[in-house]
């Protein structure tokens, strides 16, 4: 729960910084409402409409859930082709030597001096 929580954090923030928000990202958020209705600011029509839309969902799986936006990918016409862009340049790390990760030139998943170069 801890690292979805994390995401979720880092998905508002952002959004807030950079004004956007990808369908991946929105696909994110509706899980983690789905997971965490609670969280949920009633203020407005908005968020009493998404407050209707999480409760729906508590009878789902996080697989059904999924699943049913694999059925309806004209809800998030963008979400496959962000995702195969997120990761294009993922290379995982774990048989790699530190001095190979640093070699990798920013490439590898996870590798601390990699996620140092990106910035």
């Amino acid at each position: 729960m801890t690292n979805a929580m994390n995401l979720f954090i880092t998905v508002v923030n952002y959004e807030h910084m950079f004004g956007e928000r990808t369908h991946h990202m929105g696909l994110f958020l509706s899980f983690i409402f789905a997971l965490t209705p609670q969280i949920i600011v009633t203020t407005d029509i908005r968020g009493v409409e998404l407050l209707k839309g999480a409760h729906s969902m508590q009878g789902m799986t996080p697989s059904e859930f999924l699943q049913i936006f694999k059925e309806h990918r004209e809800w998030l016409p963008n979400l496959y082709q962000e995702v195969t862009k997120d990761i294009e340049d993922a290379i995982d790390f774990y048989h790699l030597t530190f001095n190979e990760c640093e070699k990798a030139g920013g490439r590898a998943r996870g590798c601390s001096s990699c996620l140092r170069r990106r910035g």
